[in-house]
């Protein structure tokens, strides 16, 4: 009934999903104001790392075998990453005080 996708498969299609992501950045950069700009510019990083990370993990495999250390490292960062972009759009929001 359900039909499985491979973990390689899935890596594929999720760092896609990142990099359109980051694109997405690209295209709101210059309809942005000024204070979202430095912002856009880092959330645009983190997001095309994290959808590097997932292509590297499709071609090497899953971060959680013995050697695969530094893609466990690397997914790390990008979840901090992606945290910093939260809290600080959040501070902007505060500070424009636009809810």
């Amino acid at each position: 009934m359900f039909s499985t996708i491979s973990p390689e498969s899935f890596n594929w299609i999720e760092g896609s999903f990142w990099i359109s992501l980051s694109l997405l950045c690209v295209v709101l950069y210059p309809k942005a104001s000024p204070s979202y700009r430095s912002l856009i510019r880092f959330t645009f990083v983190v997001l095309c790392t994290f959808g590097l990370s997932d292509f590297v993990e499709a071609v090497y495999g899953s971060f959680l075998v013995p050697g695969m250390e530094w893609l466990y490292i690397w997914k790390i960062l990008d979840v901090i990453g992606l945290c910093i972009v939260i809290v600080w759009y959040l501070k902007i929001r505060l500070a424009n005080k636009k809810f």
